[in-house]
């Protein structure tokens, strides 16, 4: 349906020729259409439904109810709604009630599938969304949670679905209502003055309707009466107040497709009829087929069976699984009393008693749902006992009853294996009537162990809450995020805080995207919130339900961009610490509108920089500050903080900087750049925040405009969209950073996709930052920066030492040349290819590897041809604390060495040297080994047995073969091509390779001492296939390794269709991690999920390439891989928390930015992987976060 809006976005970005990885969230995988759950409805026919109720009447569309609570009925018709929950009688809207803002007029309700069933059942579930203006950019938002004064046009996404055009009214400034044209909602047409809210081509409706919260629509009529308490009570019978609820239901929520089974008779003996059947399939519900099944519930249910709930779920999950009908062939086809309606034919294949179900499993869908409902505890439920053991892996019963492990098992392992991926089931349970008081414990267990939420409910309006509750769950979306940062121990720096903060983003069609950062933390090895609840969820994502640290509402913020976090905080200062580099020689001084314009000479002067009218300037100044100087939210206020103050930092992962305090209270800040343009510095205060300050730099000034504008026509705007580093000196080593006592904090960063400059800032007094330089490409000596990509190393260098002591230098590469993004095979670039170091506190450049001629400070290598976006591996390789090696991959699949071996780059005897190590491309490069490495080498200090066949001759003059087995020490440098500005391509062949480095010492490579030669990929191993993982006899494995031995390393080739990796490798105890991605297959317009592509996890051994970890996923060669989820990995953070009080060896090693966790995707969500505890890793021992990156790493002879 989205196919128009697709291919004209595609159609632009191939007529501009750029590549951008944003194509993940604003192309075509972003974009929700059509796939609606799936729930299956296990509905209680058992004989105990017949039990009567004394209970408020039902509710009646043909009555009219008066206001309830003294108030009187408003003369105009209102729908009232609740946004992310259902009917709730905490949080139900009073009608008629002048306080009451959760309401619109029902005049200007355009969604037509909703005010149909507002007419019939009261109520309605689904999308709903508003047109609103972001600047002059209009679009389909998200409506507010608790306010719909301010909404003027409303519509729904089930309208799309349904491609029915029909629309209402739009209310006036004055009050009138003015009838809209028929058509489909469309984002960025027209102008504020003019806007275009619909088009005629249903193939054009470009909206992100169909994601985000859901909303739940009242009639007026339905509240008076569901608010009501006078109404006199009646006798209705559980089974008659079941159904009416649960044909309300399944009318009023048209975004889900039902599926309904009953209990088969199961008496009289456990053995006979059990179970139960599928008497309606899940399958999309049209028109006809709600009526179909409303028919079912309403004519063909009788309350006369025992309770076999497990066996009823077991037969569920072989309809899921595609497998044979069980005990769906066991009802009672005959006799009285007989079992009606019968089971489901049409979902069935096959003949006789051979039949098997056809699995309602769409073709890319991997979840559906179960709902169960009932009135009791399970009786006559242990037929399935035998079946259900056998399973691998199922858990022990539960008060004698296998339920639970059952709905554990359904959601943590594949039922269909027919079908690829891992298709799972989640199961909620409801308790309906006082009779299922004693079923609460193992319904509540069912729905624990089987991913789902438990619902008492007592009467009609408590079952009504529970299924609706049940559907809002499910119906939710989840938002991503980028890897997790987290503080040292300025203490104990083995160790690692508790602390782990996730920078989020919410993408959009503007230039202009919204971000957070939130907090968790990590106790006894999983992610918690503020209420110690797990965190993390099956997919890897934070949980809906979780509440951050910081976050003041006593609401659940969770994945949601725009709740808790520091965005929540900024919105309500309105007096804030900025910054900006306007002062002399770029110092940074208070930013208001004063200043900004004297650094400019006038208000003229810096409205043509700026781009806007002059006699607008204040109101863009403080529009950039923060305030909602567009009235964006309606309130009819412009001094209030607009709601996207903080800006998305898309690639700009939080640094932690500790300045230490106490072992109990250290003091930690959070920086991080956003797209605005701006720094900010966070002060974590436990379970409240503060911002330190922010910093507006003045070249993103022209940016302001357009930003404020956010045309949906415009192209993404960049700022600050790299990663920071920081240099520390603890002169004093008490493990507390203090500017009196001379100790220094020194931060660096460079832009990214937002320009060429870096910027070197003096944080040595966290709350007053001072500007130490900056450098661009106009930098005399740096003419040559391209787009700042390569994050800065601090290190120290033997050529700058002054008076003995040596100085920080920053070294970073040339940075990403734009030529790149264009499409087809790369060519050599003319920027971006170089390799800079710089005086860490002045900036002045110290020395630069380009093709440009040799100067003072320039050595001459022309093999550099291709810009280098990544940062630099640095090597101290004789440990002196100086740095003497580098080595750097470029974006034409090369890796190069630089030998620093005197204080001199230019030293008569030892000259600095550079050469190309290894070329992994091809001598003719097409797209299929265009390969580009944009992530940092990772270099282990190796020490390896090598093994030797040789040919010798004995004492009678026959030649034999003599095998002998030799220690050898290189150092193995690590790293894996893809192309990080296009992930979603798929033309390339991309691997990660082991290279050998087998001058293991600093020298220079120079006349007598030539460079040898590049590593081609021919003199690697091709561990693609895990030959070491084969089953081999003695005598082939000796061959192997002999063959192995006389290569220059190895390589896997990865193996699904465009996997690349995204990020740099970690290696620990002997073992390479590292990520890949691998984008969604190309579909249709029509394709069913938001997919954008999955992230993997590899572990393998650094000299066998082995897998080491059973994890569950393997991939198309049989190699194990851990699933991180739907997104692009970043490199695992690791984490060493405090070992357990007074425990001996229970300090461990884990990495967090994993997904859900050590059981993958779809598993328990702890958001951690524990590598190794120090009971069982070695490496703990005397481990620092700052020598990480370099091992030792023996392998034993295989004798």
């Amino acid at each position: 349906m989205k196919k128009f809006i697709v291919s004209t976005l595609l159609a632009l970005v191939s007529t501009s020729l750029i590549a951008e990885d944003i194509e993940l969230y604003v192309g075509n995988t972003a974009q929700r259409t059509g796939n609606k759950p799936q729930v299956l409805i296990i509905f209680d026919n058992s004989g105990s439904m017949s039990t009567d109720e004394t209970v408020k009447p039902l509710y009646d569309p043909n009555t009219v109810y008066p206001a309830v609570g003294g108030l009187n009925s408003l003369s105009e018709n209102f729908i009232y709604f609740t946004k992310g929950s259902g009917v709730d009688n905490a949080s139900m809207p009073v009608p008629d009630s002048p306080s009451e803002s959760r309401r619109f007029l029902d005049a200007i309700n355009s969604c037509e599938e909703a005010r149909v069933r507002l007419e019939t059942v009261g109520f309605y579930t689904g999308y709903i969304r508003e047109y609103a203006f972001s600047g002059n950019s209009g679009s389909w938002q998200e409506i507010p949670d608790n306010n719909g004064a301010n909404i003027e046009v409303i519509d729904c996404w089930d309208d799309i679905r349904e491609e029915n055009p029909k629309n209402a009214g739009i209310e006036k400034k004055n009050g009138s209502i003015e009838a809209l044209p028929d058509g489909y909602p469309v984002d960025g047409l027209g102008s504020k003055g003019n806007p275009v809210y619909y088009t005629n081509d249903v193939n054009a409706s470009n909206t992100a309707f169909g994601t985000g919260e859901v909303v739940t629509l009242y009639s007026d009529n339905y509240l008076r009466y569901y608010q009501n308490s006078s109404l006199t009570n009646v006798s209705i019978s559980r089974m008659d107040i079941a159904k009416a609820v649960m044909t309300d239901l399944i009318e009023s929520a048209p975004s889900v497709d039902f599926g309904l089974q009953v209990f088969n008779f199961n008496a009289y003996d456990e053995y006979e009829h059990d179970g139960g059947r599928v008497v309606f399939g899940i399958q999309d519900m049209t028109d006809s087929a709600t009526a179909e099944l409303i028919d079912i519930i309403d004519n063909g249910i009788l309350p006369q069976t025992n309770t076999p709930l497990c066996e009823s779920l077991y037969e569920a999950m072989r309809y899921f699984g595609g497998q044979a009908v069980l005990y769906g062939k066991e009802s009672r086809t005959s006799g009285t009393p007989k079992d009606e309606p019968d089971r489901d034919y049409s979902i069935e294949t096959g003949s006789g008693n051979s039949k098997t179900y056809t699995s309602p499993y769409k073709g890319c869908s991997n979840e559906v749902y179960v709902i169960m409902m009932t009135d009791g505890k399970p009786t006559k439920d242990n037929a399935a006992d035998g079946l259900i053991g056998a399973l691998p892996g199922v858990g022990s019963k539960f008060s004698g009853n296998y339920l639970p492990a059952l709905a554990g098992w359904m959601k943590n392992n594949d039922i269909n294996n027919a079908i690829e991926g891992v298709q799972t089931a989640t199961t909620y349970t409801i308790g309906f009537s006082s009779g299922a008081d004693d079923a609460a414990p193992i319904l509540k267990e069912a729905a624990k162990l089987g991913g789902g939420q438990y619902y008492p409910a007592q009467d009609a309006a408590g079952l009504l809450a529970a299924l609706q509750s049940a559907l809002v769950e499910i119906l939710r979306v989840n938002a991503s995020f980028t890897s997790p940062s987290i503080a040292s121990n300025n203490f104990d720096r083995t160790e690692t805080l508790d602390s782990v903060y996730y920078a989020m983003f919410l993408p959009d069609r503007g230039p202009r995207w919204q971000g957070n950062i939130k907090k968790l933390k990590l106790t006894d090895g999983k992610q918690v919130d503020r209420e110690g609840n797990v965190a993390i969820d099956e997919n890897g994502n934070i949980k809906s339900t979780a509440k951050t640290f910081w976050s003041t509402s006593p609401v659940a913020d969770g994945e949601d961009v725009t709740s808790g976090g520091v965005a929540e905080m900024l919105r309500s200062q309105t007096v804030r610490k900025l910054y900006s580099d306007i002062g002399s020689n770029n110092a940074l001084v208070s930013f208001n509108k004063t200043n900004v314009s004297n650094a400019y000479g006038g208000d003229e002067e810096l409205a043509t920089y700026m781009n806007v009218p002059e006699e607008e300037l204040e109101s863009y100044l403080n529009w950039f500050i923060g305030f909602d100087e567009d009235d964006s939210d309606r309130d009819n206020s412009t001094t209030d903080i607009r709601e996207d103050v903080f800006a998305d930092p898309l690639h700009s992962k939080p640094l932690v900087v500790n300045y230490g305090g106490s072992a109990s209270s250290q003091d930690v800040r959070i920086i991080v750049g956003t797209n605005a343009g701006v720094l900010h510095m966070f002060d974590d205060n436990g379970d409240t925040v503060e911002e330190s300050w922010a910093i507006m730099f003045k070249e993103f000034f022209p940016n302001i405009a357009p930003l404020r504008a956010n045309y949906t026509s415009s192209d993404k705007i960049y700022g600050i969209d790299g990663s920071a580093t920081v240099h520390l000196q603890d002169l004093n080593g008490d493990g507390s950073i203090d500017e009196a006592s001379g100790d220094k904090a020194w931060l660096y960063f460079g832009l990214r996709r937002g320009g060429s400059s870096y910027y070197g800032i003096d944080i040595s007094d966290p709350d007053t930052p001072k500007m130490l330089w900056k450098i661009d490409e106009t930098t005399e000596g740096f003419e040559r920066l391209a787009q700042s990509w390569s994050k800065p190393k601090v290190t120290y260098a033997k050529n700058n030492i002054v008076n003995g002591v040596p100085k920080p230098v920053v070294i970073f590469g040339g940075g990403y040349s734009t030529a790149k993004d264009v499409a087809g095979v790369g060519q050599h670039d003319t920027v971006g290819n170089a390799i800079f170091m710089v005086d860490a506190q002045t900036g002045v450049l110290k020395w630069s590897l380009t093709p440009d001629a040799t100067s003072s400070t320039n050595t001459k290598f022309t093999d550099l041809t291709d810009s280098i976006p990544s940062s630099i591996a640095i090597l101290d390789s004789d440990s002196d604390g100086l740095t003497d090696r580098l080595y750097v991959g470029d974006t034409g699949a090369n890796v190069f060495r630089v030998d620093m071996p005197s204080a001199s780059p230019f030293d008569s005897e030892s000259p600095w040297t550079a050469f190309k190590i290894a070329a992994l491309g091809g001598e003719q490069a097409n797209s299929s080994n265009d390969r580009r490495f944009f992530n940092e080498p990772s270099i282990v200090r190796a020490l390896i047995t090598n093994t030797i066949s040789t040919t010798k001759t004995n004492e009678l003059g026959d030649d034999y073969i003599e095998v002998t087995r030799q220690d050898t020490p290189y150092d193995a440098l690590l790293i894996g091509s893809g192309d990080r500005s296009a992930p979603s391509s798929i033309d390339t062949s991309d691997m990660f390779f082991m290279i050998k480095d087998k001058n293991i010492i600093t020298r220079s490579f120079v006349g007598e001492n030539p460079a040898p030669a590049p590593i081609q990929l021919a003199d690697l191993y091709d561990y693609t296939n895990d030959p070491f993982g084969q089953s081999l006899s003695a005598t082939a494995q000796t061959e192997l390794e002999i063959a192995v031995s006389a290569k220059d390393g190895w390589y896997i080739d990865f193996a699904a269709e465009g996997e690349k990796s995204m990020s740099s490798a970690t290696a620990l105890a002997g073992v390479a991690y590292f990520n890949t991605f691998t984008p969604a297959e190309s579909v249709s317009g029509g394709q069913c999920t938001l997919n954008t592509g999955s992230g993997k996890l590899y572990a393998v051994d650094l000299a066998q390439g082995t897998s080491i970890y059973n994890w569950l996923n393997t991939d198309g060669t049989g190699r194990d891989y851990l699933d991180v989820g739907d997104r692009v990995p970043d490199t695992p953070t690791v984490v060493i928390p405090p070992p357990e009080e007074g425990v001996t060896g229970s300090g461990k090693i884990m990495f967090v930015g994993v997904g859900a966790g050590s059981d993958g995707k779809g598993g328990s969500g702890s958001g951690t992987l524990t590598l190794c505890e120090a009971s069982n890793c070695d490496v703990l021992n005397g481990f620092t976060l700052e020598t990480m990156r370099t091992h030792l790493y023996i392998e034993e002879d295989n004798k």
